[in-house]
């Protein structure tokens, strides 16, 4: 059974990806997914920016709600 995350662990879960490599899988909507590599840079209140390394944006904002939702799906990426 997946285990559900509210707002407060997901920020925490963002919050310690701060400056580390992640591989990234967002959800566009219509069954349409983009999986990029990237690193959390900045994290504020309600949001957070990633950085992404090996995509044609540079950057992309995301809510912890996104997560909460399972739109964005952030995994340690590993050396």
């Amino acid at each position: 059974m997946k285990t559900q995350l509210n707002w407060q662990e997901a920020k925490a879960y963002v919050c310690s990806l701060v400056g580390k490599n992640v591989h990234v899988k967002h959800n566009k909507g219509r069954n349409k997914y983009s999986n990029f590599c990237g690193v959390v840079s900045k994290v504020y209140p309600n949001v957070f920016i990633l950085e992404c390394t090996d995509y044609t944006v540079p950057t992309l904002t995301c809510a912890y709600s996104d997560v909460v939702c399972g739109n964005v799906q952030l995994s340690l990426k590993e050396a």
